[in-house]
């Protein structure tokens, strides 16, 4: 990393700061809806109730829900028959992220009288929020690190890379409006993981393999439907750690996989400690995702529909998107490149099949694809490919220009389904969307 990203972090942190002042923190909640509910609700019923028992966390919720208008009950979650506790079917890896963060904000609470230690003040708040951009803005610049030194891309494209992801994406919209989403947290894992990929090639150890194998633990149980995305990372991972042929001996000795099982393995004995809590049993796996009400489909059934669907298409939403994935084709094909980064975009397409198979693949009430989002890490390194040869064919302006026009486009959208002009469910009308920008930008430049 350059000596300009720790302002760049703090200059991108800036609006998290921002929104969490009183006066906006009251419009724009740092949790809110029925998922950042539930991905709070771990680290929330251990810090206040000491166990994993969400009864008390989902009643306080309801309050909560009920002066904001909410029209869904948190009391109203399905009760596991064998335990008799209210199940979770979100992970909780974004609780153990926030939760250094929320640990500060409970000490201070508990050391303040005029503070309720509750877990539900304004403190709790901004530490889920503070987080959320934290970790996503840390794997970013890790990416803009790995693209520097892969991909040739100068510091113009690579920074203009990560501005059109935050702006021309649904990234910037779950950083700074939906931080209690697991998006967040997830993509940042994500880019992380990729950073570390890249310093593996530097020098392999043990200890980078074991660290490793913990981020891509703590990515499946942060977003469970990430695991396909992982799994197809994990090529990249075998590529980026294997010795050149030149530097082996017959004596060296298999580390690689040792020491990212040893990663895993704390993780995936939480993972089934909670999984024994909720369900009563340590192999029960996401029992809420196991029932009758989820009828998987095979994966690519909805495959079109995922990318270029009105309800919430990947990149019917997001066109950058599409500029990312023509880069990495252009990545994948250019032998120049070290092989483990060439395998990347394997991610990518088993992220997409498992989409496709899910029976919710449009992601229900979200801004974009917000199932595919975790893959915009990846995508990330497409565009810096897409847009330093967009510079070099037809110069700086032409960069300017696209990702202006992107961004226009991605921020018109955010405030229709912000301000509800268009459903924040299902399908939306072309037509209705285009005739909402225009009259979007023409309140705009009558002001």
């Amino acid at each position: 990393m350059t000596r300009r990203d720790p302002w760049l972090l703090l200059i991108l942190l800036l609006p998290t700061l921002v929104l969490a002042l009183p006066s906006l923190e009251r419009r724009a909640h740092a949790i809110h809806g029925n998922d950042g509910f539930l991905n709070f609700a771990y680290v929330r019923s251990l810090l206040v109730g000491g166990d994993l028992d969400f009864s008390d966390d989902y009643a306080d919720f309801d309050v909560i829900g009920q002066r904001r208008g909410y029209s869904f009950r948190m009391t109203d979650t399905p009760i596991d028959p064998d335990t008799g506790r209210p199940v979770n079917r979100y992970g909780w890896g974004s609780s153990l992220l926030w939760s250094p963060l929320v640990l500060v904000a409970h000490g201070v609470a508990v050391a303040l009288p005029a503070v309720e230690a509750d877990g539900l003040s304004e403190g709790y708040f901004f530490a889920v929020r503070f987080g959320s951009a934290l970790w996503a803005l840390l794997g970013l610049l890790a990416l803009m690190a790995v693209a520097r030194r892969r991909l040739g891309g100068d510091e113009a494209s690579v920074l203009w890379a990560a501005l059109a992801l935050l702006a021309a994406t649904n990234l910037g919209f779950y950083i700074y409006l939906h931080p209690s989403m697991s998006t967040a947290p997830a993509f940042g894992l994500a880019g992380l993981t990729i950073w570390q990929m890249d310093r593996l090639t530097e020098r392999r150890s043990a200890a980078r393999f074991f660290a490793l194998g913990l981020t891509l633990a703590v990515l499946c149980v942060t977003r469970y439907g990430d695991a396909a995305l992982v799994a197809g990372l994990l090529p990249a991972a075998w590529a980026a750690g294997r010795r050149p042929r030149s530097e082996r001996t017959s004596l060296e000795p298999p580390q690689m996989v040792p020491s990212l099982l040893a990663g895993v393995v704390p993780i995936a004995l939480l993972q089934m400690l909670i999984w024994r809590a909720l369900y009563g049993s340590l192999l029960s796996g996401p029992a809420p995702y196991l029932g009758d009400d989820y009828q998987w489909s095979l994966p690519g059934r909805h495959g079109f529909a995922v990318l270029f669907s009105t309800d919430h298409g990947w990149i019917t939403w997001h066109p950058l998107v599409l500029v990312g994935l023509m880069g990495l084709a252009v990545m994948v094909r250019d032998r120049s490149l070290p092989l483990w980064l060439r395998l990347l975009p394997l991610a990518v397409v088993l992220q997409w099949l498992a989409v496709s198979a899910w029976p919710v693949w449009s992601g229900g009430a979200s801004f974009g694809g917000r199932l595919m989002a975790t893959a915009l890490a990846v995508v990330f390194l497409g565009l810096v490919v897409a847009l330093r040869a967009m510079a070099r064919r037809w110069g700086r302006w032409s960069v300017a220009t696209v990702v202006g026009l992107l961004t226009l486009w991605n921020l018109g959208l955010m405030a229709q389904y912000a301000l509800e002009m268009i459903p924040r469910q299902g399908s939306v009308a072309v037509l209705e969307v285009l005739r909402n920008q225009c009259h979007l930008i023409g309140k705009l430049v009558g002001l």
